[in-house]
């Protein structure tokens, strides 16, 4: 569900292949070379879809994998035994 995608703008599309011919960045810088040179706001997020589209950008693999957790313990200093053997020598 959620909001409905606005459809691929003919003027975007240009302004965007332009700036990537010029700087040759990706989404995010693009954004500002975009608002300063051809005056249009234009999100990062709709400007990378452009790239994808236009196979200039391709998806991260790195942030679809999910990740297992994983609980890490820390490594004792000294072993177990020898404290617990130290707690009774000290009890006597």
């Amino acid at each position: 569900m959620g909001r409905p995608r606005k459809p691929f703008d003919e003027r975007e599309a240009e302004a965007i292949g332009e700036a990537y011919q010029i700087y040759r960045f990706g989404a995010r810088i693009l954004e500002v070379a975009v608002i300063k040179v051809f005056k249009i706001r234009i999100s990062h997020n709709r400007i990378h879809m452009y790239l994808k589209a236009a196979d200039l950008a391709h998806k991260d693999a790195k942030k679809k994998k999910r990740s297992k957790w994983v609980r890490y313990e820390r490594k004792l200093a000294y072993p177990q035994e020898i404290s617990i053997g130290m707690n009774r020598v000290g009890q006597t």
